[in-house]
């Protein structure tokens, strides 16, 4: 069917007719631009009917941890406000649901059943037991948590009328859940600089959980031929209200710099006694990294921004630039010492002023010159990897990569442009 555009470039509408069938349906059309693509939307045409009353369900709990069943309370109420006092209520299992087009119905597969005649108030108590769907959850090493789907079907009993209301219940292995964010095991990191990721607690439905979070590293499965497993503590955070900490400026123990491979592992508590875990690889390497951070994330307009620079090679010259909507602003280069060195910016009138009040503005480690590592073969102009160039700005660190350097030497050797946001 062509609908056509109007004047005004708007598609018409569909007169919706009786023996149209419902069901899924799906639009499609054609842009007309310079570039034209194709655009396809699905909807759902169904059959509403006013219903006389609506279905309620109250889980006990918005989670439920092992060895936990739910009790589901399910209850009814007229339109105008008085609750059905004598009904039947049905609630069920929903293992898969599928729309039948051919027969203008749900498909549905069910499993448990649980059934009764309301009390005296009007309300069904249903006792779902849980013990199957905890025992599946956890022999996925994967998954957290997993929400069940079900359906209530309340028939009122003067009417014989029946309606639905379909609910999800969640289980979960902890009753709360640790992200470690920043922490790439796909990425390796250079074994003498300091870490720096973020630590998130949420519970199990969601909400930001404010916990002490301990943080431990030992060495990974693979990396047990090395010598015994043990837990060395690393560091101990709080988590904010939003269940936020970061943690920044924390080297390596030394007995554990010698592995390829660690497990860091964190171990939440909050102050109702409820706990939660995780383990995140952690891949360790010696090609040498550079670190560029800011000292908060948000800058009022006339308040100087400082980016401090860590590197793992002692003495090193970079160039820093101040950048804002892919132009670079201002650029300095920046001599390290010891592997460190920070770089403060100012407001300047003019363009600078325009990019204050955007709100924009980033650090970007732009160039390497006249790299010369440590002991390199061949000096200056050996043939050696440069550094990986991470970036942080209120934010985990992210390598970013690494670019070989070419066999034959240059006084100026440009490796590596990223932006800091």
């Amino acid at each position: 069917m062509d609908l056509g555009r109007d004047q005004r470039g708007d598609c018409g509408g569909i007169d919706y007719h009786r023996d149209l069938s419902i069901g899924a349906i799906e639009a499609g059309g054609v842009d007309g631009g310079e570039e034209s693509s194709e655009i396809a939307y699905d909807f759902r045409i169904s059959r509403y009917d006013l219903p006389n009353f609506s279905v309620t369900i109250q889980p006990d709990n918005k989670y439920y941890l092992p060895n936990q069943n739910a009790l589901v309370k399910v209850r009814a109420d007229y339109l105008f406000g008085q609750s059905v006092k004598r009904g039947h209520v049905r609630v069920v299992r929903e293992n898969e649901r599928e729309w039948n087009y051919a027969e203008q119905k749900w498909d549905i597969e069910e499993g448990e059943i649980y059934e009764g005649e309301t009390d005296a108030d009007g309300s069904f108590d249903a006792l779902i037991k849980l013990a199957d769907e905890h025992k599946e959850l956890g022999d996925n090493e994967y998954r957290r948590f997993k929400d069940i789907s079900y359906a209530a079907y309340f028939t009122d009993a003067t009417t014989n009328r029946t309606e639905q209301r379909r609910f999800d219940l969640r289980v979960t292995k902890e009753a709360i859940h640790v992200y470690v964010i920043g922490q790439d095991s796909y990425d390796s990191r250079n074994r003498n600089l300091p870490l720096t990721f973020y630590l998130s607690t949420f519970y199990a439905d969601g909400s930001p959980a404010q916990c002490r979070v301990n943080v431990s590293l030992a060495p990974s499965i693979k990396d047990l031929f090395k010598g015994d497993r043990r837990d060395l503590p690393f560091v101990t955070v709080r988590t904010n209200r939003y269940g936020l900490a970061k943690v920044s400026g924390h080297h390596l123990p030394v007995d554990l710099k010698d592995y390829d491979e660690l497990d860091l592992s964190a171990t939440a508590g909050d102050s109702h006694g409820q706990t939660g875990s995780t383990v995140e690889q952690l891949s360790l390497d010696e090609d040498d990294a550079v670190l560029v951070e800011t000292e908060k994330s948000i800058y009022q307009t006339d308040e100087p921004i400082t980016a401090l620079i860590t590197s793992s090679a002692r003495d090193l010259t970079v160039v820093v630039d101040l950048v804002s909507d892919q132009s670079v602003i201002r650029s300095e280069r920046l001599r390290l010492h010891d592997g460190r060195g920070s770089s403060e910016h100012h407001r300047r009138a003019g363009r600078t002023a325009a990019v204050d009040q955007r709100g924009r503005q980033r650090h970007r480690v732009a160039e390497w010159r006249d790299l010369q590592l440590p002991n390199a073969p061949g000096g200056a102009h050996g043939a050696r990897s440069p550094p990986a160039v991470t970036r942080r700005h209120g934010s985990a660190a992210a390598p970013v990569g690494r670019r070989r350097l070419p066999a034959s030497g240059t006084d100026r050797r440009d490796v590596r442009r990223c932006g800091l946001g």
